[in-house]
């Protein structure tokens, strides 16, 4: 029988009745703490404690006197705990606001603010701030001096350990890391120079020949191996199924969880093919292959070729909708990225960008205009000597810094994209068949059906 998972708390407080140090406690020390209460001047602190100790099946704690502690133990050791228990008053260090901040920037966790400090609300004006609200369902403020605080707090843990996240967060991390592991493992036969020599492209410079690996196609070879590992490491079971029913979702949330899988962001200045930026103040997908933007010069001539993107409630696209397509708007389904009904010319990207009016943010969804793709002449510069040059965004006029903050559509759904575009610039229609010859075929077809098993 499988061993029911069991969780990790770690807790920030330096009411922990330890001199001040850095290191982790873990259980067992805990566990050793809580046998004379008299060590303690956090009551519900200790009650706290005691209750999660008594759980030993459920859960597996440890903790820290600061959470600077904390930040610098998870820059040094793997370490991702589940729950965070974070007091919001230290004697020195990190204000609890920036360490807060860190530690949901760099951690999968929910986190409970369980503090007596809170005068006039000053830690929930706090978490209200802007920064925070992405990460709003993952805090939680409970003040110790609330009746029954600590009953309220271990309730609110159990709740949230049974969303999808934490359901299986921990096999998800651990069969990662053993996944990584493994590629490792198995390029540690390897050298450095002769990694890069097997993976990168060959190139010559000023009559000397080296070979390249840029930072993203490494991270791409990791990725790559990395999912195969996972797929041949597999989960302990399939979840579990559930009836069928309307996803409760809000129309945001359900773009945002859609665009984990959709998109990505590629930090460096290399343009490829998927990338989404703004030239000269235009939306676009970028078209051209990314073996032609790797030699752009030479295999392109200077041309780029790009697919404009429209907001969906874009007005020209909205008059042109209603002039060339009116009777078939009722019509429309999209069941995927490249399934459009009804009106074919086109396709969807959902949530592509997100806009925030007065702290309200709204994911908008944008047009794939795939019949008005065109080329955009790029003037070599000057400072490029070398027409087999991979074209970077800083080579394109009227770029300006909107490539720092790209999306690119990720795989699976790019090169099915670029097909649907493809296969959108012009068709290969034949004359239709005669009504009468039409017909014939179609009842020949249906009478297939019909006498099927007689």
């Amino acid at each position: 029988m499988t061993q029911a998972r069991r969780f990790s708390i770690c807790l920030l407080d330096d009411k922990i009745p330890l001199s001040l140090d850095s290191g982790l406690i873990d259980h067992r020390e805990l566990s050793s703490l809580i046998l004379d209460d008299t060590k303690w001047k956090d009551a519900e602190l200790l009650s706290l404690v005691k209750q999660l100790d008594s759980k030993k099946d459920s859960y597996i704690l440890s903790g820290f006197l600061h959470c600077d502690h904390f930040l610098n133990y998870i820059d040094e050791v793997i370490f991702s705990p589940d729950i965070i228990i974070f007091d919001w008053d230290y004697p020195a260090g990190s204000s609890p606001e920036d360490a807060l901040f860190k530690i949901l920037e760099s951690q999968f966790s929910q986190v409970f603010i369980f503090t007596g400090v809170d005068a006039e609300g000053a830690v929930d004006n706090v978490i209200a701030k802007e920064k925070f609200k992405q990460y709003e369902n993952r805090i939680k403020l409970i003040k110790k001096s609330d009746t029954n605080s600590v009953d309220d707090l271990k309730n609110k843990i159990e709740s949230s350990l049974n969303i999808f996240s934490f359901k299986y967060s921990n096999e998800l991390k651990r069969k990662t890391l053993r996944g990584v592991d493994l590629i490792l493992s198995s390029l540690e036969q390897l050298s450095f120079d002769e990694f890069i020599r097997f993976f990168g492209e060959k190139i010559t410079e000023n009559g000397v020949t080296s070979h390249r690996l840029s930072s993203f196609e490494f991270t791409e070879i990791i990725a790559d191996k990395l999912k195969a590992r996972l797929i041949d490491i597999g989960m302990d079971e399939d979840p579990a199924p559930v009836p069928d029913g309307a996803h409760a979702m809000s129309e945001n949330l359900m773009r945002e969880i859609w665009g984990f899988r959709l998109y990505h962001q590629p930090k460096d200045g290399v343009v490829r093919r998927g990338d989404i930026v703004e030239i000269a103040g235009r939306k676009v997908l970028i078209m051209s292959s990314d073996c032609d933007l790797s030699r752009f010069w030479q295999k392109n001539m200077g041309c780029l070729m790009v697919t404009p993107l429209l907001r969906i409630d874009d007005v020209s696209f909205k008059s042109d909708l209603n002039v060339f397509n009116n009777r078939s708007i009722d019509n429309f389904s999209i069941s995927s990225l490249t399934n459009p009904r009804g009106i074919e010319c086109f396709t969807v990207l959902p949530g592509l960008e997100i806009e925030d009016n007065a702290g309200v943010r709204k994911y908008l969804d944008y047009i794939v205009a795939a019949k008005a793709t065109y080329s955009i002449a790029i003037k070599k510069p000057d400072t490029v000597t070398d027409v087999k040059s991979a074209l970077r965004y800083e080579h394109i006029d009227g770029i300006g810094d909107s490539f720092e903050t790209r999306k690119r559509v990720a795989d699976p759904f790019l090169t099915p994209l670029i097909q649907f575009i493809v296969e959108n610039l012009t068709g290969l229609g034949v004359p239709d068949f005669p009504k009468s010859l039409s017909d014939d075929l179609k009842t020949k077809i249906i009478g297939l059906k019909n006498n099927a098993g007689t």
